[in-house]
């Protein structure tokens, strides 16, 4: 499986996930024999904000039919800021646009993946402890549950590859 790790932004929001993303590279090396990290990916899994940077790449590898895994670095700022949900307000139109423009959203907790799901229904959240934030995940853990992850974001977009062909076909 060729995997493409991005982050859109370099902002200090996040900051923290660039070691998870280097534990997943790590971990996911020794669990998988092919991981490349390739410019032609099966998938890519996009680390960033909120943000018309992140946006616009979501868009693009839409258009270009690579299935897409999305951590939003700043999805959980008021539930960080010491609040227990994250209210519609705080996720725009147009936010919750960009969470529909990802093949599956990452959270890194409960909280944040219940957030996310009342906030755009439609959008496949899946959750994966991050080992930098709880000691409840080992990080060779994680990367297997981002394998999983990954597989299930391929099968779920290869289905709606084949759904459009075959709507297409039948018009």
């Amino acid at each position: 499986m060729n995997i493409s790790i991005v982050f859109t932004s370099q902002a200090k929001k996040a900051q923290p996930y660039v070691a998870l993303a280097q534990q997943l590279r790590e971990q996911v090396a020794t669990l998988d024999s092919s991981f490349v990290v390739a410019s032609s990916p099966d998938i890519v899994h996009v680390f960033g904000g909120f943000d018309k940077a992140t946006q616009a790449l979501l868009a693009k590898y839409r258009d270009m039919r690579i299935p897409t895994v999305l951590t939003a670095c700043d999805a959980l700022a008021a539930y960080t800021a010491g609040k227990q949900t994250i209210d519609r307000s705080q996720l725009s139109r147009s936010r919750r646009k960009l969470l529909m423009l990802a093949t599956a959203v990452h959270a890194v907790g409960n909280e944040e993946g219940a957030a996310l799901a009342a906030t755009a229904p439609k959008a496949d959240v899946s959750v994966v402890a991050n080992p930098v934030v709880t000691t409840t995940v080992s990080p060779k853990a994680m990367a297997a549950s981002f394998m999983q992850l990954y597989q299930e974001a391929i099968e779920k977009h290869e289905q709606t590859v084949n759904s459009e062909i075959l709507k297409t076909i039948t018009s």
